[in-house]
């Protein structure tokens, strides 16, 4: 559950900390764009809530992460 919090909160939207990687790696000239992007942050997250986009996003860190958790459960 935890890689799972921790991918999602590296998504490139303002209001999560991939917002913030993504403002520290962009060149200056094109800054203005995450800076635009934290007035309507909320909004943009909730709407790829609503549409489903995370979870199409999401999926293969969800398969990944039960790949290795059978894996680990079979070496037991």
């Amino acid at each position: 559950m935890n890689f799972g919090l921790a991918f999602f909160n590296l998504i490139p939207c303002p209001p999560l900390d991939g917002g913030a990687i993504l403002h520290g790696i962009l060149p200056r000239e094109l800054e203005w764009i995450t800076d635009s992007l934290k007035t309507y942050g909320f909004i943009i997250l909730f709407a790829l809530l609503y549409s489903g986009a995370i979870g199409k996003i999401m999926g293969p860190v969800i398969s990944l992460a039960r790949m290795w958790l059978e894996f680990l459960q079979g070496m037991t």
